[in-house]
């Protein structure tokens, strides 16, 4: 990922405010004549607006008391803060400082209102390190809901790719995620690491100077090259100087740390600093088992670097050839830098992108990348169109098609299964149009995200995911295979789905018809291409 926006939620994240807002909520529960709730429960209730907080906290409060309290507790908490003012959390002011070094744009995402916030940032000397500031006045909409973020990425020009949200309450993690950026979750203020991350935080930190590393993209890939060029170069230098160029070393093959995808979720098993070291198969015969002690016992060294015994296959010293064919599946010719026709129908998307992800560090010789470099080139052309064709087929058959019969029988349980089918075809054709790899399926949609400029196919994709279809709409309707029920979301956007591919067959010269009807272009890719 590229961070160029920080989106900092304020209380509980850049500043200490826990303490004054629990006394004060307490003691404006005193004078209401409420039941005075314990410290937990108020501090769940940071990062709503105060009157959300008050009703959550009193569900059977009726408005009018809800407003009342609302006036008292603001009250009462600017007597608190005049008298002991909030603190920056450590190391909050250098964080800020060093993300404006590194050229980051940072904003404030907030449900306290502005005067109150604006107050708070001119007595730390900090407003002017937020270039924008989006308080509880200025959006309908408010945590955790994703409107403060996309109205921030709207009014700035950003990308969702390119955000990152940074809060210490679920609603911060969840705002985030419900716009589509990057989250990262803080332990120093309200929430837990396990809560957070249940959440579904991205990152989560102990301290903020932690985030530098986030959106300096230190991921496993840079920390793995540092290993490289501090420890393993030199362990190379000094006990294989006659081959150290004919070693080549990177950081590639299976794990989400290889595609820079590595973030606290993904950290939990099979993780650890480590690279490769690939050979071929004469220099292995002639110093690769010395090589691989040499470099394991350097690996044994590292502190806390308990590997898996899978993640010691996936590093360490290997051949070219057995690097490409244990990933691709086949037995590969890494001198010829061919594959057959045969073996490319063979190959599946996702080996090819596992193959081909990550970094290489450095390779004299350039074996091991010419054949990289190959596979790099896309499938040859045949191949390419023969995919194309099936995915449009299964697209078609699956939600142009079979939906809608599915639907009409009211068997929801087979038009759930249409509509999966479809996504996947759909991700499917994208990444082909795009003449890119897909990974692993569990990455394929974020990736997606990335290479989709414009955000439509992406959009309406999550969107696809997330709907179930109206039952409703197809009752009493007499199936036509004629017929597009466009009152059923399913088939509204698959529509949408349809006519983006469209438009990317005919960039590609593939097609001139711009009929969303995907099944009726098989025929003329199969003719055109000479694939009879």
């Amino acid at each position: 990922m590229k961070i160029k926006l920080v989106i900092f939620d304020f209380d509980g994240t850049i500043m200490d405010t826990r303490k004054p807002i629990v006394s004060a909520k307490q003691e404006t529960m005193r004078r209401m004549g409420l039941p005075v709730l314990d410290e937990e429960t108020c501090a769940a209730t940071i990062g709503y607006t105060a009157k959300i907080g008050f009703l959550r906290m009193y569900p059977d409060m009726d408005d009018e008391t809800a407003d009342r309290c609302v006036t008292l507790y603001r009250k009462l908490f600017d007597e608190i803060v005049r008298t002991e003012p909030p603190v920056l959390f450590p190391k909050a002011l250098e964080t800020l400082d060093k993300l404006e070094e590194m050229g980051m744009t940072c904003t404030i995402a907030t449900s306290r209102n502005r005067k109150s916030l604006l107050g708070f940032l001119e007595q730390l000397g900090i407003l002017g390190r937020f270039s924008y500031i989006l308080a509880q006045e200025d959006t309908a909409l408010l945590k955790p809901d994703g409107e403060p973020v996309k109205k921030t990425l709207r009014d700035l020009s950003f990308r969702a790719d390119e955000a990152i949200v940074v809060g210490d309450m679920p609603m911060d993690i969840h705002m985030g995620r419900n716009a589509g950026v990057h989250t990262c979750g803080v332990t120093y203020g309200n929430a837990d690491r396990v809560t957070l991350l249940a959440s579904g935080a991205d990152f989560v930190i102990d301290s903020i100077d932690e985030l530098i590393g986030i959106v300096e993209e230190k991921t496993q890939i840079s920390n793995s090259r540092r290993f490289y060029e501090n420890q393993v170069a030199p362990m190379i230098r000094k006990e294989f100087p006659e081959y150290e160029d004919r070693i080549a070393v990177g950081l590639s093959g299976e794990g989400s740390d290889c595609f820079g995808y590595d973030d606290g979720i993904s950290r939990d098993h099979d993780f650890g600093t480590g690279v490769c070291l690939w050979l071929t198969d004469e220099d292995m015969a002639l110093f690769g088992k010395e090589l691989d002690k040499a470099y394991n016992d350097l690996i044994d060294r590292q502190p806390g670097n308990n590997l898996t015994v899978r993640l010691r296959e996936r590093r360490g010293v290997m051949t070219i050839h057995d690097f490409y064919s244990k990933i691709l599946g086949i037995n590969c010719d890494v001198k010829t830098l061919s594959l057959s026709e045969e073996e490319w129908q063979k190959l599946d998307h996702s080996c090819l992108a596992t193959a081909t992800n990550g970094e290489v560090f450095r390779d004299d010789t350039g074996a091991f990348t010419a054949y990289r470099n190959m596979l790099l080139s896309y499938y040859p052309d045949r191949i390419w169109k023969i995919r194309i064709i099936n995915e449009l087929h299964a697209f078609s058959a699956a939600l142009q098609v079979n939906y809608a019969r599915c639907m009409s029988r009211d068997d929801r349980v087979a038009a759930g299964l249409c509509r999966l089918h479809g996504i996947e075809s759909a991700m499917q054709l994208f990444f082909l149009l795009k003449r890119q790899y897909p990974p692993y399926y569990k990455w394929t949609y974020r990736r997606l995200t990335e290479l989709d400029e414009e955000g439509r196919i992406s959009k309406w994709i999550r969107e696809l995911s997330e709907t179930n279809g109206d039952p409703e709409v197809w009752e009493g309707r007499k199936y036509s295979p004629k017929y597009l029920n466009l009152s059923d979301p399913v088939v509204l956007l698959s529509e949408r789905i349809a006519e983006e591919i469209v438009k990317m067959l005919q960039k590609h010269n593939l097609i001139q018809n711009s009929d969303p009807y995907l099944e009726k272009h098989v025929d003329t890719i199969i003719r055109a291409g000479g694939l009879n």
